[in-house]
């Protein structure tokens, strides 16, 4: 057998000092199947919206109300990220550019914007559109209003993850509502 190294330490192996190093063949970052099983179950997740490459106010807005859940430690599960999770954020977010279009001031007039959704309104530039602002009607305020109800209803914003969203999205829905309600009397 012709080998290299053979020939090497051969010619130079007095030369050489050696030293055994002894390394455990257990990895400490290994993880047994049950770990990771815990782990992908425990997972939270954000919906993935497209991105835009030149993006808008409502781009914007849509990124934001997703950075805000993040930021809070919200998200869903796997198994209800593609639908009901993105869903429900296209619909939050739909809602808050409604108000920010009709004018949120307006709507302050009677009922307040929860201060945690404060940040996601003001943001509806009439300048850069040919018509004016629309007007809140009760029927787009109570559909706005049921939409966002019905998430309350979900399992996944009862559980600790979302008390952030919760008490302010009830309060929220139910203002819309009620100023439907005023706008119909």
């Amino acid at each position: 057998m012709d080998c290299i190294a053979s020939n090497i330490i051969d010619d130079f192996g007095k030369f050489l000092t050696y030293q055994i190093q002894y390394e455990s063949f257990e990895n400490p970052t290994r993880k047994n199947a049950f770990d990771i099983m815990r782990e992908a179950a425990a997972a939270l997740y954000l919906p993935k919206l497209p991105s835009v490459k030149n993006p808008n106010s409502l781009d914007v807005l849509k990124q934001d109300v997703l950075n805000y859940i993040d930021l809070n430690k919200g998200g869903w599960k796997k198994n209800i990220i593609e639908k009901e999770a993105k869903d429900f954020v296209v619909d939050l977010f739909e809602t808050l550019w409604f108000i920010d279009k009709c004018g949120p001031d307006t709507f302050s007039q009677r009922y307040s914007i929860p201060k945690e959704f404060e940040q996601f309104v003001r943001r509806y530039d009439p300048s850069k559109h040919k018509k004016a602002r629309p007007h809140f009607n009760y029927d787009d305020l109570s559909y706005h209003a049921l939409t966002l109800k019905s998430y309350l209803k979900q399992s996944w914003i009862s559980t600790p993850r979302f008390d952030f969203l919760r008490i302010p999205l009830t309060k929220f829905s139910n203002d819309l509502q009620s100023y439907g309600d005023y706008l119909c009397n």
